[in-house]
C-alpha cells in the first residue's frame, strides 16, 4: 500500500522495542514455573503475592525506558540511524510505546502466571487473535492514516489485550483489577511523570544531540526516576522489604 522506504521508516520506530520486550520476557521466565509449582501445591496465595511484586517491577522498568523514550526517542533514533533517520519513525515510537506500557508488563508477568496456572488457552488464543486484529487495523487504517495507522493498528489491539488479560489474571488470583493497576502503576507512575517533565525541560534548554549527551542526560534522568520511584513506591512496601545486618539496618526500606 506504499513504498518499499515506508517499511524502513516503520521498522526504525519499531526496532528499540524487541529488545525492550526480552527483558521483560526474562520475568516470565521465572514466573511461569514457580506458578505452575505453587498450582500443584494449591498455593495461590504466594503466586498472588508474586504476581503483585514482579508486576510492580515491571511496570517500574516500562515507566522509566518509556518516559525517556518519549521525551528523547526521537533524537536517539536520530543519533542511532544517522542519515537515514526521517521524524515519522520518532513520531511511530512513541505512539507504540504508549500502548506497550501496558502491554509490556502484561505480557511479561500475567500471561506467565495464567499458563503457569494451566490456563494457557486463553493466553493463546488471545495473541493470535491480537495478531490478526493487528493486521486487519493496519490495512483499514493506512488508506486515511499512512503509517500512523498502521501503528496504530498494532496500538489498539496491545491495549485491548493487555486490559483483557490483565482483568483475567487478576480474576483467577482473587484480585481486584483497580487494586492491581494502582499498586503496581500507581506511584510509580507519579515518579515517572515528574522524572519525565525534568528530563522535557532539561532537553528544551540543553537541546542534547549525539549519543554522549544523550547518555548523560538519561543517566541524570535515570538517577532521577530511580530516588523517586524508591521514596514514593518501594519505600515502606512490605513486599520490598530489605533487612541489612548491624548499623546498615537504618537503611532498610
Amino acid at each position: 500500500f506504499m513504498q518499499p522506504e515506508d517499511v524502513t521508516t516503520y521498522g526504525f520506530g519499531n526496532k528499540i522495542f524487541d529488545p525492550f520486550i526480552s527483558v521483560l520476557l526474562g520475568i516470565g521466565m521465572v514466573l511461569m514455573p514457580m506458578a505452575a509449582a505453587a498450582a500443584r501445591n494449591a498455593d495461590l496465595d504466594s503466586v498472588r503475592e508474586a504476581f503483585l511484586r514482579w508486576s510492580k517491577i515491571a511496570a517500574t522498568v516500562v515507566l522509566l525506558v518509556g518516559g525517556y523514550l518519549m521525551v528523547l526517542g526521537p533524537d536517539f533514533l536520530d543519533a542511532w540511524i544517522g542519515d537515514e533517520y526521517v521524524q515519522e519513525s520518532g513520531e511511530l515510537l512513541r505512539v507504540l510505546m504508549v500502548s506497550f506500557i501496558l502491554f509490556l508488563p502484561v505480557r511479561g508477568v500475567a500471561l506467565p502466571v495464567l499458563m503457569g496456572l494451566g490456563r494457557a488457552k486463553g493466553p493463546g488464543f488471545g495473541l493470535l487473535a491480537m495478531g490478526v486484529t493487528n493486521v486487519g487495523l493496519s490495512l483499514a487504517l493506512i488508506g486515511p492514516f499512512g503509517l500512523l495507522g498502521v501503528a496504530l493498528g498494532t496500538a489498539i489491539p496491545n491495549v485491548i489485550f493487555s486490559a483483557l488479560f490483565a482483568r483475567s489474571a487478576c480474576q483467577t488470583l482473587g484480585l481486584s483489577t483497580w487494586r492491581w493497576l494502582a499498586y503496581s502503576f500507581g506511584k510509580p507512575t507519579v515518579a515517572a511523570l515528574a522524572a519525565s517533565g525534568v528530563l522535557w525541560a532539561s532537553a528544551q534548554h540543553l537541546e542534547p544531540r549525539g549519543f554522549g549527551a544523550l547518555i548523560a542526560i538519561g543517566v541524570a534522568y535515570t538517577a532521577l526516576f530511580g530516588a523517586l520511584v524508591f521514596v514514593l513506591a518501594y519505600r515502606g512496601d512490605a513486599r520490598f522489604r530489605i533487612e541489612l545486618p548491624g548499623p546498615l539496618g537504618r537503611l532498610s526500606t
